[in-house]
């Protein structure tokens, strides 16, 4: 039995606000390897006030590859300028949309776009402003430039924002970016008596560890798993995106929580967030249909191992590769309270109702996410020479939001299961920081001293570990 409990959000996170007295606006952007993210102020009011609206898009840059390297790859090969002029026109497009969204379309001559801060990952910052980054390819990752960037929005191809002030945040190293220093900055984990992580979780995950007020900062490549962009039924936090889930074998049941942004929309499953991910594959290894290893078991040896009958049937081998579906197509649920639907016919390809499933493929990819994950927060402390029980809190970022249930990424082990202190799930922080910025002063000056005070840990080349990633595999 499927059950689908609707999760309310403001996607768009609209403010019950009176935008006709708005003059002036600012601009804040995270520039991701796999989505962008874009933060709209108004300049008038007390901070908390401040955000009008947040609005992610899907890369436009995603369809010439899924990770840095190959994005490098197309520089090289004489294609920066395509690269750069797609990101540029991008959050133009982004900016428009967030304006249409706040009812200020029309007033868009009227509106100064004094200011935008940018932040995100050095290659995409490089890409942003048109600099090589072939320098970033291998050994001794060599930036094109240094330190931060101000710009006239018309000397980066800006059509629109000709005379817009661009801040663009400094990297702390080749592969550590500036949405690790925007990051750290915002999460306030910067105590010289304390042992913290900051875990920003994107297609590279940077890791910040801050030893009683000595820093170290590394970075591990992810791949694009936890962003949905490389799973079967991976999708953004949109609306239909399966939040989190639940099985509760008393009743044979799933429970999903999906997003949906008003009584409009009957807020069928269209796909899954990496929060939902997360907890399927902790309740997939409490269930035993997935082994430690990260093995999917198949419906005969489900049946062989005696796995609570209800949900065998969810078990399935199409093309050689099995999948435990959440929701086949054809499926009916019950919506938690209410009505009884069928999964709507949202596979246009197909032109058939779209089932919501993990595969063996998936479990794969979100494994060795995971896994170098918890090699480079277990090589942080190696470095430092801090002890897993010494560890007083950890911060994990990026674009899981609030929705990421701690106790099923703990689960998973993707962080080392005997390390102590408390886990919290912060959001982008990368962008909290970059708006930040706008109102504080001395941010940029702060931002600067803590960057010079970093202590890089490149781990491409590291034996020690290639060694921690493989033993890291396990759920």
């Amino acid at each position: 039995m499927v059950i689908v409990r609707q999760e309310y959000e403001n996607l768009h996170e609209l403010p019950d606000f009176n935008f006709e007295n708005i003059n002036e606006i600012f601009v804040s952007v995270d520039i991701g390897t796999t989505n962008i993210v874009i933060d709209i102020y108004d300049c008038s009011e007390s901070f908390k006030e401040k955000r009008l609206i947040r609005y992610s898009e899907l890369s436009k840059q995603t369809i010439l590859g899924k990770d840095v390297a190959m994005r490098i790859m197309h520089c090289m090969n004489g294609k920066l300028s395509i690269l750069h002029e797609q990101v540029v026109s991008q959050i133009e497009e982004m900016i428009s949309f967030g304006l249409l969204q706040l009812g200020l379309k029309d007033k868009l001559s009227d509106i100064a776009i004094r200011n935008m801060h940018v932040t995100g990952n050095t290659t995409m910052c490089h890409i942003f402003l048109n600099e090589d980054p072939s320098g970033l390819k291998g050994a001794p990752f060599k930036m094109s430039y240094e330190g931060d960037r101000r710009v006239k929005g018309e000397d980066i191809g800006f059509r629109t924002l000709k005379n817009t002030e661009v801040y663009v945040f400094p990297a702390i190293s080749a592969f550590v970016g500036a949405d690790a220093l925007t990051a750290f900055m915002a999460s306030g984990i910067y105590d010289t008596s304390k042992v913290s992580f900051l875990v920003d979780i994107g297609t590279n995950a940077e890791i910040i560890l801050n030893a009683r007020g000595k820093l170290y900062a590394t970075s591990v490549a992810a791949g694009p798993a936890f962003e949905g962009n490389i799973l079967s039924c991976g999708m953004g936090a949109k609306e239909g995106a399966v939040s989190k889930v639940s099985c509760i074998p008393s009743m044979g049941s799933i429970i999903l929580s999906v997003l949906r942004e008003s009584e409009e929309n009957d807020g069928r499953p269209k796909g899954i967030l990496a929060s939902g991910y997360i907890d399927l594959l902790s309740h997939l290894k409490k269930l035993k249909i997935m082994t430690p290893d990260g093995y999917l078991i198949s419906r005969e040896e489900a049946e062989e191992l005696l796995v609570n009958k209800d949900y065998i049937s969810n078990i399935e081998e199409v093309n050689g590769v099995k999948r435990f579906y959440l929701l086949r197509g054809n499926e009916e649920f019950d919506l938690m309270g209410g009505r009884r639907l069928k999964a709507e016919p949202v596979d246009k390809a197909l032109n058939k109702p779209k089932s919501i499933y993990i595969t063996q493929d998936d479990i794969r990819a979100l494994q060795l996410a995971k896994a170098a994950i918890k090699a480079g927060v277990c090589s942080l402390l190696k470095e430092a020479g801090i002890s897993k029980d010494e560890v007083d809190n950890t911060l994990i970022a990026g674009m899981f939001g609030s929705h990421m249930d701690i106790s099923n990424c703990k689960s998973i082990n993707m962080l080392p299961e005997d390390m102590t202190g408390s886990v919290e799930s912060i959001g982008n922080a990368a962008l909290d920081g970059a708006g930040r910025a706008f109102f504080d002063r001395e941010f940029f000056k702060d931002c600067l001293k803590i960057k010079d005070s970093i202590v890089h840990v490149q781990l491409a080349d590291s034996s020690e570990f290639k060694e921690l990633y493989m033993d890291s595999f396990e759920f």
